[in-house]
């Protein structure tokens, strides 16, 4: 719970994230019952920090690994996905190795969204909520 910024009344953010087209969209809005001040903000990809640990603290975080008992296309096929979505070479390579072995966690929507990246490379993978 945060203050509103016009009268410092008591107020809570109301925060959404979905896929939509490929891509994460997020919105985040509050109303002010003392004064009526009023928000609403929207966006793509990546939500401002504030915006994602409320996404967090609504629905948790999740989580995506390979799925050990089935096949998976190979390490460069995996890679490919994270140096897709901006990651480094050497950081490519540690995320397979993470999505391998422990997982990856995000929001529900960012796990969507990398669980169907994964799998249009053909990778098996399990979700759930992240330990």
């Amino acid at each position: 719970m945060t203050t509103c910024p016009s009268c410092a009344a008591p107020i809570e953010w109301e925060v959404s994230q979905t896929v939509f087209n490929g891509r994460l969209a997020w919105s985040a809005s509050y109303y002010c019952a003392a004064c009526g001040d009023g928000v609403m903000v929207d966006g793509w990809d990546e939500p401002p920090d504030d915006v994602r640990e409320a996404l967090i603290a609504e629905d948790g975080l999740r989580r995506v690994r390979l799925d050990r008992d089935r096949q998976q296309p190979s390490r460069v096929a995996l890679m490919s996905v994270f140096r897709r979505r901006g990651a480094s070479l050497s950081r490519a390579s540690e995320l397979v190795a993470e999505v391998a072995s422990a997982g990856l966690t995000g929001t529900f929507a960012e796990i969507e969204l990398l669980s169907a990246q994964l799998a249009a490379v053909g990778a098996a993978v399990v979700v759930d909520a992240a330990p």
